[in-house]
């Protein structure tokens, strides 16, 4: 008869290798030899959520917890399986105590925020940003999800403006992080400042036509013809791409109801 242990082991390889169907096949094969064992529990239902089998996660994690403390990397896991289905209040509590300091390491507190966020606590989910900005404060991807949350918050623009810059000083390479940052400066009327920032970008890159028009102004001040033209032709196409798909569907629906 296999070793427990043993399996447990070459499952958590497995899993640490990424393979894993392989893990949870070699967990399944141990918690049949011993059903109690929670480390086989724990990399089971590490691998059940890896896989989307959702339920058999959830088992799994509450089993274990009833002979271990679960690693905060499980408690998140299994606090991110509640949200998806349907049990916020778990969720929430699981959230809220690794929310706490000292409770849950640096690089797993974006997944926090986030898992509050899909809960639709803004509040809880910018708390959690800023806190992870003290701990990392050259961790760009915390000051961008602190200025979302204070977005969804309806918070002025010019406190969140702030956060966008640092995110975009920090890694101005990023599209996300100059486009807003250039958005924001034009709705303060700082064109110029604008102007500057969104210079360099492809309006190709750029998916929202709401988004060019709010820019043209910045575009415009650098007088390029050339490049104000590219822009004006990219905001026509995504306004006119719209406008194509919606009356398709308008169309679509014609049909449905014809039939």
């Amino acid at each position: 008869m296999a070793d427990p242990q043993s399996l447990y082991e070459q499952a958590a390889q497995f899993f640490d290798a990424g393979d894993f169907t392989a893990a949870l096949e070699l967990s399944r094969e141990g918690l049949f030899v011993d059903e109690d064992h929670p480390h086989l529990h724990l990399v089971f239902a590490m691998s059940c959520a890896e896989l989307g089998e959702h339920a058999d996660a959830i088992e799994s994690f509450e089993e274990a917890s009833t002979r271990v403390v679960l690693p905060p990397i499980c408690q998140l896991t299994l606090a991110e399986l509640y949200v998806r289905t349907k049990c916020p209040e778990t969720a929430r509590a699981i959230l809220e105590f690794l929310a706490e300091p000292g409770r849950c390491p640096a690089n797993l507190l974006s997944r926090v925020a986030q898992a509050f966020g899909l809960l639709g606590d803004d509040e809880a989910a910018l708390g959690v940003c800023k806190r992870l900005i003290e701990l990392r404060p050259d961790f760009h991807p915390a000051y961008f999800g602190a200025a979302y949350y204070l977005t969804q918050l309806e918070r002025p623009v010019v406190e969140i403006l702030p956060f966008v810059q640092r995110a975009f000083d920090l890694k101005p390479e990023q599209l996300s992080y100059r486009v807003s940052l250039a958005l924001m400066q034009a709705n303060l009327g700082r064109i110029d400042e604008a102007s500057a920032t969104v210079r360099s970008v492809c309006p190709g890159a750029i998916g929202c036509a709401g988004c060019i028009r709010r820019l043209l102004p910045a575009i415009e001040k650098l007088n390029d013809n050339e490049l104000t033209a590219a822009w004006w032709t990219r905001a026509l196409a995504l306004e006119q791409g719209a406008a194509s798909g919606s009356a398709s569907r308008d169309e679509n629906k014609e049909i449905e109801g014809d039939a």
